[in-house]
C-alpha cells in the first residue's frame, strides 16, 4: 500500500485518520 504511489494523498491521510479515529474511540 505504501509502496504503491497515491495520486491523491489526501485520501490517505484521510483514511488513515479516520481508522485511528476509529480505533481511539472503540
Amino acid at each position: 500500500m505504501a509502496s504503491v504511489p497515491v495520486p491523491a494523498p489526501r485520501m490517505a491521510v484521510r483514511f488513515c485518520a479516520a481508522a485511528v479515529s476509529r480505533a481511539g474511540t472503540s
